[in-house]
């Protein structure tokens, strides 16, 4: 392995269950197989994802999703929230951003039902949408340029004007507000599906690293650790190498926002 590059954690390592950024987290997909169509989730939960219309590429942390707008990304079974806010952690980069299409959805049909969420782009800019008897709350911010890492807050708890939130790399957005209405309904139980719609319309050219699924809304401090634990590179459960052996690699300093297990010295 080069100097100077980023491990990430192998199949299997777990996670450090106390660690304040493993809290409510339902699911996470390193997407660090480099191969194959079935990508691994790291909590104890083990939702596996299915892949379609794809290819896996390679970044400076190791590899990621390339999607081509055929096919996209879906959970084999669903992800139970049972909370009035989630939170959805992913580096992003999109392909053809005049494009209208979804980054992802939580349901088959976010219209269809109450406790579901989407995130799409219309091609100018960056929208988060959900509703609740129909009460629509959507805010937006413009589409970023080039790759991003991308925390959004969905929390049905605060005012209206609040319930949805996206921090950029760390930073929170000033978003505008097309429907704003208060929602109260927990999110539920669905499949999530990433580059395409539920129903598999709207499919996305994207290229994603890292997802992560928490059923709590992160705050502004959570979001900025995740994006400077990823040493502004795509991914951030890694630490970096000085040399390849196991044993130098754990007696770096962890980042603090690193939830996995450092291997043991050897």
């Amino acid at each position: 392995m080069p100097r100077h590059s980023v491990w990430k954690p192998p199949l299997g390592t777990p996670l450090i269950p106390g660690h304040p950024l493993a809290q409510g987290l339902v699911a996470d997909w390193l997407f660090n197989e480099g191969s194959g169509d079935r990508v691994h989730d790291a909590t104890p939960n083990n939702t596996p994802a299915i892949l379609t219309g794809y290819s896996w590429g390679l970044d400076r942390d190791g590899s990621r999703i390339v999607l081509d707008g055929s096919g996209g990304i879906v959970t084999d079974g669903v992800i139970t929230i049972e909370s009035q806010a989630v939170s959805v952690v992913f580096w992003y980069e999109n392909v053809t951003p005049s494009d209208t299409e979804a980054v992802l959805e939580f349901s088959t049909n976010t219209n269809n039902f109450n406790d579901a969420f989407i995130i799409f782009t219309d091609g100018t800019d960056l929208f988060m949408f959900h509703h609740d008897l129909g009460s629509l709350s959507q805010h937006g911010i413009t589409h970023p340029t080039g790759r991003v890492h991308v925390v959004a807050v969905f929390d049905k708890s605060r005012s209206a004007a609040n319930e949805q939130v996206m921090y950029i790399n760390g930073i929170q957005q000033s978003m505008s507000n097309p429907f704003e209405s208060e929602t109260s309904s927990q999110f539920g139980t669905h499949a999530l599906h990433v580059g395409s719609r539920g129903d598999a319309s709207l499919r996305a050219s994207m290229k994603i690293s890292g997802l992560k699924v928490y059923g709590r809304a992160l705050d502004a401090s959570s979001a900025q650790s995740l994006y400077a634990a990823s040493y502004q590179m795509f991914g951030f459960d890694y630490w970096a190498w000085l040399s390849v052996s196991t044993a130098a690699a754990a007696r770096i300093p962890r980042h603090p926002a690193t939830i996995f297990q450092l291997p043991a010295v050897v």
